[in-house]
């Protein structure tokens, strides 16, 4: 009888170790990994950047003497103020004058190529002025011709530029030249009228 319930005890023990013991197996983590690969597809687009005004200020020294006196040009924006004018030729008498308009445009954006196609087309080619003081009126003409856009040292009316990405730090900046004739400015003071188109088209 004695013997019995040791032999109880010893099985009950054995039970409780069972219901209660933790084996190393029963913890075990089960983990498992996976890669995911991502794309992005980036959308086409330009932004085109320039001046919708542009006031250029011209200067001439008076002379007395049978040579020409030098015009000088002015940048009179309210921009950014980093475009720079410059004028070749003579000056002073000349009919017709050369003119750099110095990062006249800029672009930035995203391509199939990286690049963009920049052209430049007249819309009105004749700057005015009339003034009716002193009798019968006086109408004054500058005709602008020869317009193309420059980039990295190629001039025309149309050129290759790269976008270069989204950051407007790394635009991509042109110039725009042209030729004023001065052959029927008959009058000082402010003409107007004038007007180009810049296009940029991603390729």
């Amino acid at each position: 009888m004695k013997q019995r319930k040791t032999i109880r005890r010893i099985m009950l023990g054995a039970a409780l170790l069972g219901t209660f013991g933790v084996s190393s197996s029963a913890h075990a983590a089960a983990s498992q990994n996976g890669t995911t690969s991502l794309t992005v597809t980036m959308p086409e687009f330009i932004v085109l950047s320039y001046y919708g005004n542009l006031g250029l200020t011209l200067t001439a020294n008076n002379s007395t003497s049978a040579s020409d006196a030098a015009y000088n040009i002015a940048w009179a924006d309210t921009g950014t103020g980093d475009a720079v004018t410059t004028i070749s030729g003579a000056g002073g008498g000349a009919d017709s004058q050369a003119i750099t308009l110095q990062n006249a445009w800029a672009i930035r954006g995203l391509a199939p190529t990286g690049k963009a196609t920049v052209a430049i087309e007249s819309v009105s080619s004749s700057l005015s002025r009339t003034s009716g003081v002193g009798g019968a009126a006086v109408t004054s003409t500058i005709a602008m011709s020869g317009l193309n856009v420059g980039y990295g040292g190629a001039t025309s009316t149309s050129i290759n530029a790269p976008l270069n990405g989204l950051s407007s730090g790394s635009a991509t900046k042109g110039d725009v030249t042209m030729t004023l004739n001065f052959a029927n400015t008959k009058l000082s003071g402010q003409h107007t009228g004038g007007s180009f188109k810049i296009t940029a088209t991603t390729i």
